[in-house]
């Protein structure tokens, strides 16, 4: 995995947890250009990695079922902590030291 995938994982469980929880109105902050700007309407990037497409698929479905949702870029150098936790949730996940 990589942290836009895991960006777009995030993305997508916490939709679904703020549908479930029966909020209709998000605000999807993340550090990732890529996922914010292929998620946000209008001006879309275009995806060519076909596990990027489908999990943009997944998050398409959730995004029809909420009222309205934004999302918001960070830059990395402005999100050090969250950063930090994913890489560090990626070198576990494949057995590696923390960086």
């Amino acid at each position: 995995a990589t942290c836009n995938e895991a960006e777009f994982h995030a993305a997508i469980l916490g939709m679904q947890h703020a549908l479930e929880q029966g909020y209709q109105h998000v605000i999807i902050y993340g550090d990732s250009k890529l996922m914010i700007h292929s998620l946000k309407k209008g001006k879309r990037y275009k995806l060519e990695k076909p596990h990027l497409i489908k999990l943009q698929a997944q998050a398409d479905q959730l995004i029809r079922r909420l009222k309205s949702i934004n999302f918001v870029w960070i830059p990395r150098e402005q999100n050090t902590e969250a950063d930090a936790a994913c890489n560090q949730a990626l070198s576990a996940s494949m057995g590696l030291p923390s960086l």
